[in-house]
Parts: C-alpha cells; structure tokens; sequence
C-alpha cells in the first residue's frame, strides 16, 4: 500500500511539473509573438520576423487562436514590407484558422485587410454636367503598405 501511494505521488508530481512546463513554453510563445509584433510597429523587420516564427513554432498544432494570431501578425509583417504575395498566404491561413474556431469578428477583420491587399486599387468615377461643361472625375484608393488608404485622382 505505502509503494502504491508513493508511486502514485510521484505520478501526480511529475504530471504537475509536465504541466508547469508546457504552461511556460506557451506562455514563452506568447511572449515571442508580442515582442514580434511589437517590433513589426517599430520598423524592425528582420528581428519582428525572427520572433514572430518563434513563436508560431511553439504554438502551431498546440493552440490555434494563438497558430492564427502569428499568422495575422506575419502577414502584416509582410504587408508592411511590401511583400504582398508572402502577406496574403499568411493573412489567409490565420482567416481559415479564425473560421474554424468561429472567431466572426476575427475573421471579418483579416477578410477586410485581405480585400485591401488583394485588390491592388478600386477605381470611383464621376460626372458632373453643369452650366460651364461636362466635368469627368476618376479616383482610385488602395491601401497603402502602412494600412493607410491612398487616393489617385
């Protein structure tokens, strides 16, 4: 009876210390995919990305918000460099991810930042007849690599 309870002690110590160790190497990943972002924001592109993948590495196949939020991040990343091919395949693997954890709202926010960058500029055109003439105005807006709209005229 002792030898049963101290192997079963034992085995709870040791499935308590797995625990506290896959709890930090999450939340080890979770740190590596702030510091990325937060490096994305500051123009630090190559160490953004570093953390970034670091971080992904960690939580892919663990735990998907987290899987779908590197994504996002890397995206754009990727938007941010001016590396729209790259931007997209991210973008769309973090929206697929989103959906099958039905984040709507999620979701909705990557199809909107996708629908930027896919679309490489939308033209608007008006025409104004009035007493001095037929006036003819076109304008196309894109989004720009900082997340900002452009406007051609």
């Amino acid at each position: 009876m002792k030898t049963f309870l101290s192997a079963f002690v034992l085995s709870i110590f040791l499935y308590s210390s797995l625990l506290a160790q896959k709890q930090e190497s999450e939340n080890q990943a979770l740190e590596y995919i702030k510091t990325g972002n937060t490096l994305r924001e500051s123009a630090q592109f190559e160490r953004a990305e570093e953390f970034l993948l670091l971080g992904l590495k960690e939580v892919k196949d663990n735990n998907k918000y987290w899987e779908a939020t590197a994504y996002e991040n890397l995206g754009l990343l990727y938007r941010d460099q001016g590396r729209t091919d790259e931007a997209i395949i991210n973008l769309r693997k973090a929206l697929k991810i989103y959906k099958d954890l039905r984040s709507a709202t999620s979701a909705k926010a990557i199809t909107a930042m996708l629908e930027g960058i896919e679309e490489k500029e939308q033209l608007y055109a008006g025409i104004e007849i009035g007493a001095n003439g037929v006036k003819l105005s076109v304008v196309g807006i894109r989004l720009g690599i900082e997340g900002h709209y452009l406007f051609d005229i």
